[in-house]
């Protein structure tokens, strides 16, 4: 995480994951030997708390039958016994709650610069760009299989932790969600 600064809000702190150290020195001595640098920019969504989301109101998205494996070394085995994933959407209501953040979001208000992935676009973005849809679909990952948290995919997010936290909870079985860490983009 080559000075890294992650952002929610109007906050910021040093690093590039939740917990992980941003490394300084590194991209200066690269750009002394004749490297060209540049920023990239990136989001992550909040980390959710199962315990407080209501899954039997959710629709499940199951794993393939037949999984295939992300490796070719014949020591390695496809994943059994999948977890499923959940497939959970926006609403206008979650969408107004999220335009009052915009104008500090940090993706949106020019404190981040830099090039940003095509394929992962922002929530900000998502309403931005498609501002005629009334509805997102986000996909509800489990982190793994000892613990409680999981990935809400499609909810990356630079807005106020408590902008973020009201929409979470308008989106249904989000209704009692307690959030471990609140999305933020790098």
């Amino acid at each position: 995480f080559l000075d890294g600064l992650m952002h929610c809000g109007t906050s910021h702190a040093e690093g590039g994951r939740a917990g992980d150290a941003a490394s300084h020195g590194i991209t200066e001595s690269l750009r002394a030997i004749g490297f060209e640098t540049g920023r990239m920019k990136t989001g992550t969504p909040a980390r959710l708390d199962a315990r407080t989301i209501d899954f039997e109101i959710l629709e499940p998205q199951y794993g393939d039958e037949k999984p295939s494996k992300f490796s070719f070394s014949p020591d390695t085995q496809p994943v059994k016994d999948q977890l499923p994933c959940f497939l959970v959407y926006t609403s206008a209501e979650v969408h107004d709650i999220l335009h009052t953040g915009f104008d500090r979001s940090p993706l949106f208000n020019g404190t981040i610069t830099g090039i940003g992935p095509r394929y992962c676009p922002s929530i900000e973005d998502k309403l931005r760009t498609f501002a005629d849809k009334d509805q997102h679909q986000l996909f509800l990952e489990p982190e793994g299989r000892s613990t409680n948290e999981y990935y809400l995919n499609g909810f990356s997010s630079s807005l106020p932790w408590e902008i973020q936290l009201e929409a979470l909870h308008k989106i249904r079985g989000f209704e009692d969600l307690h959030i471990y860490r609140p999305g933020y983009a790098i």
